[in-house]
């Protein structure tokens, strides 16, 4: 019997299309894991889902790329997160603009040559990702799992992060620019060389809730 045949759709190609990274900054997102990774996701094995780590799109280590290991299963074995599933029940994905170096010089010094960092997602106790506008804003971080945990932005003593958010239900756009210290976890991003990755981490964290 003849049967239609149908692709089947690859773990990186689902992290794009419904992740965090993938709903933030759409047909950029491919380039944010590449300039991190050095290389496409599309080129890896993304698995989804790790023991421990539920909705996580994740793919075990490997020495070539340019990042460790940044979770470890309940099984005891080390994974790399990439991102997760969207929750769109927690909120409305506001695209954000994504930083990209304008000259040959700059893409060396900031993306080739650079040494970039996983993205941190805000995990709560109940396995969720991201939180609050208004719970960021109170500093109610509570429920935040590694809340305490020192967080590297770069060398730097703090980082301006500017975030587009929408309030609903006029559907009117606003900026909400944040002042991030280093060491305060709750507003962990990854400490990659310029504005492109920061952004990107928080906003998959926070502002579906907004």
């Amino acid at each position: 019997m003849y049967r239609d045949f149908v692709p089947q759709i690859s773990g990186a190609e689902s992290m794009l299309q419904h992740g965090y990274i993938g709903l933030t900054f759409g047909t950029y997102s491919e380039s944010f894991f590449a300039s991190v990774l050095k290389v496409s996701p599309r080129f890896l094995q993304v698995g989804f889902s790790a023991p421990g780590w539920p909705t996580s799109f994740f793919i075990a280590p490997i020495n070539s790329l340019a990042v460790s290991a940044n979770a470890m299963s309940s099984r005891g074995f080390l994974i790399m997160v990439l991102d997760y599933k969207a929750d769109s029940s927690r909120g409305t994905m506001i695209p954000q603009g994504l930083w990209l170096p304008q000259t040959p010089r700059d893409m060396r010094k900031y993306v080739t040559d650079a040494v970039l960092q996983l993205p941190i997602f805000l995990r709560q106790d109940d396995g969720s990702i991201g939180m609050s506008l208004s719970d960021v804003v109170l500093g109610n971080f509570r429920r935040l799992i590694d809340s305490v945990q020192q967080v590297n932005v770069g060398g730097r003593t703090s980082v301006h992060i500017r975030i587009n958010v929408s309030t609903c239900p006029r559907r009117v756009s606003h900026c909400v620019y944040l002042r991030i210290p280093s060491g305060l976890a709750i507003m962990s991003g990854s400490a990659n060389s310029r504005r492109e990755t920061k952004p990107r981490t928080v906003t998959r964290s926070l502002l579906r809730n907004s």
